[in-house]
C-alpha cells in the first residue's frame, strides 16, 4: 500500500518536473556537456524565433505589394 503511493508521488514529481531533474541529473555526471546542450538549444530557439519573424515580414511585405499591384 505504502509502496504504491510512493510510486504515483514519483510518477507525478517526474511528470511536473522532468526537465529540472534531467538538468541535475546531467550536471552532477558531467557539467561541461549541460552548457554544449543548452548553448546549441539556445542556439536553436533563437534561430528559430529570428527565421520566423523573419519569414513573417517577408510574408506580409510580399501580400501588401500584391495587394497594390491589384488596386491599380
Amino acid at each position: 500500500m505504502h509502496k504504491t503511493h510512493t510510486s504515483k508521488t514519483l510518477n507525478v514529481a517526474t511528470c511536473v518536473a522532468p526537465q529540472i531533474g534531467l538538468v541535475n541529473y546531467i550536471n552532477q555526471i558531467n557539467p561541461q556537456f549541460l552548457y554544449g546542450i543548452e548553448g546549441f538549444l539556445m542556439f536553436f530557439y533563437i534561430m528559430l524565433v529570428v527565421g520566423e519573424k523573419l519569414f513573417k515580414s517577408f510574408r506580409l511585405n510580399n501580400v501588401e505589394s500584391e495587394n497594390v499591384f491589384l488596386l491599380k
